[in-house]
């Protein structure tokens, strides 16, 4: 499937739902900005193999109201920009999509000194125990975009186990102590999904 064929289908879905919206234009195109360069552990685009799948997974996944499903959409498109572009900012966002998704993305966003490169494996896991506590008791919102998030990571580690084996075991890890617990409390789908992908890698 071309990277064009990936796009294309999401802007269908989202037509045919009532979702392309101003605001979900806005956000796409500030997700390919960011991510347009960005190249996941295994050399793919991150951009169309990560915040595409995974937005396109929620809109499977979820058949809520179009207020929700309107910021979900919104928080899945931006969930790693200010994690990923420095160019990208607190006052960017609260300018073009408003300080509720502001508020939502900072609780999504791993701390600056996350990705410094000095900080051993349990101390990574102790940091996403942090965040995923803070996600227990976030909005629904915060809590799908994390499984799907998630979700999509969990089904492309198979790579990782000789490439990069500490990472591998402390996703396997997460998975089992923070991922699958919020998912448990909040999406019986994206439980059961995950678990089976685990389940295959453990």
């Amino acid at each position: 499937m071309t990277q064009k064929t990936i796009t294309d289908q999401l802007k269908m879905v989202l037509k045919k739902r009532g979702l392309w919206t101003v605001k979900v234009k806005k956000a796409y195109k500030q997700a390919y900005k960011s991510h347009k360069n960005q190249l996941r552990d295994n050399g793919a685009n991150y951009f169309y193999t990560h915040i595409v799948p995974v937005t396109m997974d929620l809109l499977a996944s979820l058949k809520r109201p179009k207020k929700i499903m309107l910021n979900v959409i919104t928080l899945s498109l931006l969930h790693d920009v200010l994690e990923d572009d420095p160019a990208v900012t607190d006052e960017g966002i609260k300018k073009d999509f408003g300080v509720h998704i502001l508020k939502n993305l900072k609780v999504l966003t791993k701390p600056q000194y996350y990705n410094r490169g000095d900080l051993s494996t349990e101390e990574k896991f102790l940091e996403n125990k942090k965040i995923f506590n803070k996600i227990q008791n976030s909005s629904f919102g915060i809590k799908i975009v994390k499984l799907s998030d998630r979700f999509n990571n969990i089904s492309a580690l198979d790579f990782l186990k000789i490439l990069k084996p500490e990472k591998y075991y402390r996703y396997l890890k997460e998975g089992y102590e923070l991922v699958l617990p919020l998912a448990k409390k909040t999406s019986r789908v994206y439980y059961k999904k995950i678990k089976a992908v685990l389940d295959t890698l453990n």
